[in-house]
């Protein structure tokens, strides 16, 4: 009998105990049992029904209304024990698991590591997607790129949009006129040659680049602790000291609107070197090449941001050579098994 409801048939006598069953009346499951086997003849009418698994119904049929049922030969018996057998092995890279009590792999029959393959590969092809977004805004006149020295306290900024590129130095933290007059530069700047700065493209840590040139617009006014206010006050305190910041500046839309991305959240995916982590965390990877920050020199930062842009949008260098699509290709082939 198979699992489920099975509401009762119209017009069919039914009955709730098994023991008022009628003796020759045999429900489906109970003829595949007999020896040899029978089943329901094409044209058999139920002759009852009898009620289990507490709402259901099962048909009866009396053993005249069946028919002997085929035994299966010896092919087919081989092809089902086969089958059985391969429920537990992976059909992509043909991995078993050897506890004795292991469960089937279920629909797909894919191990957990080529199932971990798989999600990184669709994940390394959807940040060469995302690469190419953001470098065709930048193409476009709609992204800035921006670089600075020092996350948290700045003293060097370097931008390039479509038809410009400038490295400026920033006053100390103490003189706030001088800073405003470098965001307004970098404004004027995105004004005349961007069609509309909708994106900015940092390499890592947006919010704190953008928090720390918010805060050099206003050396004179104190940051508010979280020690100090209870969360709501604290956030209307720090929004009030940002409003002042980008109005000090004239509102510029690349420091207050626009949004802010990160290259490595695609190249660390796209490149897929794996950090020390177990199979079902391959999902985390770090990059292993020279960041932007690395670079001598601001500018240099600024070129090295882009070129791993490229490097990610167009996907024409090689990627890590322990990602797992290198170290697992039978994750991505073609089944055989």
């Amino acid at each position: 009998m198979s699992g489920g409801y099975r509401p009762p048939l119209e017009g069919v006598l039914r009955i709730t105990r098994w023991d008022q069953v009628p003796d020759g009346w045999f429900t489906r499951g109970q003829l595949a049992r007999l020896d040899p086997p029978r089943r329901p003849a094409r044209d058999a009418v139920p002759q009852g029904q009898v009620l289990y698994h507490g709402n259901s119904y099962a048909p009866l049929f009396a053993l005249a209304d069946t028919v002997p049922k085929r035994r299966a030969s010896a092919a087919q018996r081989a092809a089902l024990a086969r089958a059985r057998q391969l429920q537990w092995v992976c059909r992509r890279c043909g991995w078993r698991d050897p506890h004795p009590d292991a469960a089937p792999l279920g629909r797909g029959r894919v191990c957990l590591g080529c199932a971990a393959t798989q999600a990184a590969f669709g994940r390394h092809r959807q940040a060469t997607r995302n690469a190419r977004w953001m470098l065709d805004g930048w193409l476009s006149g709609r992204a800035l790129a921006l670089v600075v020295d020092n996350l948290e306290d700045p003293s060097e900024l370097a931008v390039a949009g479509r038809g410009f590129r400038e490295t400026l130095t920033l006053p100390p933290s103490a003189d706030g006129t001088a800073a405003v007059a470098a965001v307004q530069r970098v404004s004027a700047q995105v004004a005349e040659h961007l069609d509309a700065c909708e994106r900015v493209l940092c390499w890592t840590d947006a919010h704190t680049v953008r928090h720390a040139l918010r805060r050099i617009l206003v050396p004179d006014l104190p940051w508010p602790s979280q020690d100090d206010l209870d969360p709501g006050a604290l956030h209307a305190a720090r929004s009030r000291v940002n409003a002042e910041a980008l109005r000090r500046a004239g509102d510029p839309g690349w420091l207050a609107k626009a949004k802010w991305r990160e290259v490595v959240d695609e190249y660390a995916p796209w490149y897929g070197q794996p950090g020390d982590c177990t199979v079902l965390e391959q999902g985390r990877f770090r990059p292993d090449r020279r960041l932007p920050l690395a670079a001598d020199t601001t500018a240099g930062a600024l070129d090295a941001l882009l070129d791993n842009l490229m490097a990610v949008a167009y996907n024409d260098r090689p990627t890590s050579a322990r990602a797992p699509w290198h170290t697992n290709p039978a994750a991505l082939d073609t089944p055989e098994r």
